[in-house]
């Protein structure tokens, strides 16, 4: 049976390191693990360092053009059978958030089986590529937007040593639905 499962939270919320995790989970194999589009495309906007972040952020059209590009990159990667690190409503949050652009249902916008909402960590780990400003707003539209959002079951998951086990856990009770 087809399934689609998001990761989704603010930056340095945990989610890249969760679905990293999951990869390795046992049942895994049985899904295309899609990889967070912003990273994916950041290249493409010379964004390489929190810096250049900065620099995205402070040009809209360019900015827009990034979301827009990182939507695209979404649809063309997303299977039937997949775990995506970062959802079209994520990046629909942070365009809300960063652009001042209302969150619009889009044809393009799958329906998620599940999404895995980490939750902010107390304080954001600088990695010298993510930026941390924002990330209590983005998870407050988050939340606030959900349920206009395509999604049969909706998890938070609390920061925790044992995150990815009850990850891995709501999952499979899922598969064996």
């Amino acid at each position: 049976m087809p399934m689609r499962i998001a990761i989704d939270g603010t930056m340095s919320s945990g989610k890249t390191t969760l679905f990293a995790q999951l990869r390795r989970w046992p049942s895994a194999e049985q899904f295309n693990f899609v990889p967070e589009a912003s990273r994916a495309v950041a290249a493409e906007f010379s964004v390489k360092s929190s810096e250049d972040w900065e620099k995205l952020l402070a040009e809209p059209a360019r900015l827009n053009a990034f979301f827009d590009r990182e939507e695209d990159w979404l649809a063309a990667h997303e299977s039937e059978h997949c775990i995506v690190d970062s959802s079209f409503y994520l990046i629909q949050t942070y365009k809300r958030v960063f652009a001042n652009v209302p969150i619009i249902e889009k044809p393009i916008w799958p329906t998620y089986d599940l999404v895995l909402f980490c939750e902010p960590l107390e304080k954001g780990q600088e990695d010298g590529f993510r930026f941390l400003h924002g990330r209590i707003e983005i998870s407050e539209v988050y939340l606030r937007h959900r349920e206009r959002f395509r999604v049969s079951k909706f998890c938070d998951l609390a920061p925790s040593a044992d995150r990815a086990i009850i990850a891995s856990k709501i999952i499979d009770r899922l598969i064996e639905q």
